[in-house]
């Protein structure tokens, strides 16, 4: 597949090519995305991790993660570690 004129900007590099849709928000956050959205101190939810307590995460690419659902039923349970 050739590139054409119009692949290329005014350097003659080709183009970014666009999405075919818009990028949505994900629903994963991060860890100091998750304690924010919890109203707590990131190192509860790193101490809550270690111990084996607190909300579901899960590991993408080897960073944590936390999904917005799993974090609203903690919330709805209490939201407390020892009762998870």
């Amino acid at each position: 597949m050739s590139n054409t004129a119009d692949d290329d900007d005014e350097n003659g590099k080709p183009k970014p090519r666009k999405t075919l849709r818009p990028r949505l928000p994900s629903p994963f956050l991060t860890t100091d995305e998750a304690a924010r959205f919890l109203r707590l101190e990131r190192r509860t939810l790193d101490n809550w991790r270690w111990a084996g307590l607190g909300p579901p995460f899960r590991k993408h690419g080897g960073k944590v993660v936390y999904h917005e659902t799993d974090l609203v039923r903690f919330s709805e349970r209490g939201g407390d570690a020892s009762a998870v």
